[in-house]
């Protein structure tokens, strides 16, 4: 992996974890004045997310296990760690659920 590469992965990540969850609440705090754009902005945001995904996975080499990870908070000095661990099987599921996703919030829009 070179270095921009993998400056671009915690990115990516990011946005692959952030999109869907912006999707819902932007869906929840839109839904009484413009509910007809809802249904247009989840999946277009799901759509961002399984993009993001395909171009982490085609970006990743499929042999290398990478860790990112973040120190959330402590309790009595113990650090409280969360973090994502990119391999080929974790990014190709995300590729599928993300797809997946999207499929059903697009094929589900005339019922949101």
């Amino acid at each position: 992996m070179t270095a921009t590469e993998f400056s671009s992965s915690p990115l990516l990540l990011a946005l692959i974890v952030l999109s869907p969850l912006v999707s819902a609440c932007v869906a929840f705090f839109i839904k009484d004045k413009f509910a007809w754009l809802s249904p247009l902005i989840s999946s277009l945001l799901l759509l961002l997310a399984f993009i993001a995904s395909s171009v982490l996975l085609f970006q990743v080499d499929g042999q290398s296990t990478n860790k990112f990870t973040i120190d959330w908070f402590s309790i009595n000095n113990k650090p409280i760690i969360i973090g994502f661990l990119l391999d080929a099987p974790a990014l190709v599921m995300t590729v599928v659920v993300s797809f997946v996703s999207l499929l059903v919030h697009v094929f589900s829009a005339g019922y949101m």
